[in-house]
């Protein structure tokens, strides 16, 4: 299970992860461009202040190869 909020966000995005392992976050724009890869146990955060206003994607994924995916949306 993963959270990352705030969701609709303007800054700083924090993302939490039940999973004490090992797990990836990658974060496209509409367009398919990647944005953030990060590798982390159960929380980390980024700034997305300097991007533009708009819908992003992400896929939160373990090394079972279980995932979730969302949108965030920037403001």
């Amino acid at each position: 299970n993963a959270a990352l909020y705030p969701n609709p966000a303007s800054n700083n995005v924090i993302v939490k992860v039940e999973n004490k392992n090992l797990v990836s976050i990658d974060l496209f724009d509409i367009s398919g461009r990647l944005m953030i890869k990060k590798e982390f146990y159960s929380q980390t955060s980024f700034d997305i202040n300097k991007w533009s206003e708009g819908i992003y994607i992400y896929r939160i994924q373990s090394k079972d190869g279980s995932y979730t995916m969302g949108k965030l949306i920037k403001q």
